[in-house]
This record gives C-alpha cells, structure tokens and sequence, in this order.
C-alpha cells in the first residue's frame, strides 16, 4: 500500500505533538534536567519541537520504512525514532568534543531522552496505524 508523504507527515505531527507533552509530563516527574521556563512557554517549546521530531521521524518512515527488514508499523518507527536519536546524540558527542566546556555528556540525560525516543517511535506506530 503506497504512503504519502503529506499521511506520514500528518502521522508524525500528531504523534510528536502527544509525545512533546508525554515527554514534558515524564520529565516533569523525573526531574532529570530543570526546565528553563515557564509551564506555558515550555508546553509551547515542548509541542513545537516534539512535531518537528514527529514530522522528520514520519517523513523517514515513509521513505525509509517500505526497506526495513520490519513488517508492522510499531517496530519499524520504535527502529527508526532510536535510530534518529541515537544520530542526534552522536551530533551531540562531537559538540561536546569540540567544546566541553559548553556541551558536555550526561548520563541520565542521555537514558531519559532515548527512552522518550522509543516512546515517540511506539507512538508514530500507533498513529501511522490508523492513518493508513
């Protein structure tokens, strides 16, 4: 079955959007790194980012997901949201190889935002489901 990009991005979107607030609620509740804000400005930053992650993370699942070894939509985005994290966090080594003093590694961080990935790919799967 053929998926548009303009599905698999409104996909995404939807499920960024629920994971942005999911993963303010968790971190909220871990305490793992202060927020920096208020709870309007970090509910809006939250929603934003969580869409644009939601919308890069459709868009290779609509390119990328047709070639995966993965028949059902959950393991194939719960593969693709970890693997796009996992990039992203190695960005984030070589800035802070670069500039330590600046950006530096930490652990709880680093587990905390890996299990959001995999939350947010468990959720891409349960919306590219009943988009398609």
């Amino acid at each position: 079955m053929e998926r548009s990009l303009k599905q698999a991005v409104l996909a995404g979107v939807t499920a960024g959007i629920i994971w942005g607030w999911v993963s303010m609620a968790v971190n909220s509740l871990t305490g793992i790194f202060p927020f920096e804000s208020t709870f309007a400005h970090n509910l809006v930053s939250f929603t934003f980012g969580g869409a644009i992650f939601g919308i890069v993370a459709g868009a290779l699942m609509a390119v990328a997901g047709p070639v995966l070894p993965l028949r059902r939509a959950i393991p194939k985005a719960v593969l693709i949201c970890g693997s796009l994290w996992v990039i992203l966090r190695l960005g984030g080594a070589m800035l802070s190889v670069m500039e330590p003093h600046r950006y530096h590694v930490l652990t709880p961080e680093t587990l905390q935002g890996f299990a959001l990935a995999l939350v947010l790919g468990a959720l891409l799967g349960f919306t590219w489901k009943r988009v398609f």
